[in-house]
């Protein structure tokens, strides 16, 4: 089930979508001031990149109260917590967006709608 846990101006949004080269030191700057909301697309179940500066540059982004919302680069199937690689990204706070496209986490949380997993 999905709540409105925060409210986030929808000129501070952003979608992010996530490749194999992707660094850390990207991350950062993409998440940094004003952003406070991003839409992640990850690899099919919600899988990221595993080096540790892609890691600690989302959960940076998550402590300084950046929302994050995983969703899959998929056409089908859902982000889950069903591989190792997904469970790194809910560990340090990013959101898992279900089966939520591209387009419907966008505009949620461009309408002012930050939404958590409960």
């Amino acid at each position: 089930m999905y709540v409105i846990s925060q409210i986030v101006n929808p000129s501070s949004t952003a979608t992010l979508r996530l490749f194999p080269g992707i660094t850390g030191a990207t991350i950062k700057a993409f998440c940094s001031t004003p952003i406070r909301g991003v839409v992640l697309e990850a690899f099919g179940a919600g899988n990221a990149p595993q080096r540790p500066e892609v890691i600690q540059a989302l959960k940076d982004a998550c402590d300084r109260g950046v929302v994050i919302v995983a969703i899959s680069q998929c056409t089908k199937g859902s982000v889950s917590d069903a591989y190792e690689t997904s469970r790194s990204l809910l560990q340090v706070g990013v959101i898992p967006g279900s089966d939520m496209t591209p387009e419907v986490s966008t505009a949620l949380i461009s309408n002012d709608r930050i939404l958590s997993f409960c």
